[in-house]
């Protein structure tokens, strides 16, 4: 994966600030929906959280609202069923961590120099439908 002009936008910008760049990951196999479908199968059940997104933005998020379908049918239907759905921790999967390295490989230099070698690495695919609202919250253990 490469994204396009890292460095300038993130070299200039972190840690202090966000920055916008594109990447090249959307016609990436592993982000089609029979292999995710194909990921959901393979991981723990603790590994994958999916709820209505029939919500406030303040909602509550230790309070979700269940969509009443399974993790495959929630996928299979997510253009027309209001829901989102996570697979946390996809570098369980050999061929996503592998993306993860090949993605996070554009940046490692700048991060090194900045602060740091990277550790724990882990990653989320986020899958949801048209307009879903997903509550609020912060992970700072978890963002670079």
């Amino acid at each position: 994966m490469t994204f396009v002009d890292p460095q300038h936008a993130f070299e200039a910008s972190y840690p202090s600030k966000t920055a916008r760049f594109r990447h090249d990951l959307t016609n990436d196999p592993l982000f089609e929906i029979d292999r995710i479908l194909k990921l959901i199968a393979s991981v723990p059940p603790k590994s994958i959280e999916y709820n209505s997104a029939n919500i406030s933005h303040d909602h509550d998020p230790a309070k979700m609202p269940s969509n009443g379908l399974s993790p495959e049918e929630t996928v299979r239907n997510i253009a027309d069923i209001n829901s989102w759905l996570v697979v946390m921790n996809i570098e369980q999967d050999p061929e996503y961590n592998a993306m993860m390295q090949r993605c996070l490989a554009d940046i490692a230099p700048h991060v090194l120099e900045k602060t740091g070698p990277m550790n724990l690495i882990q990653g989320y695919i986020f899958v949801s439908s048209p307009h879903a609202t997903t509550p609020f919250h912060m992970d700072p253990e978890h963002n670079i």
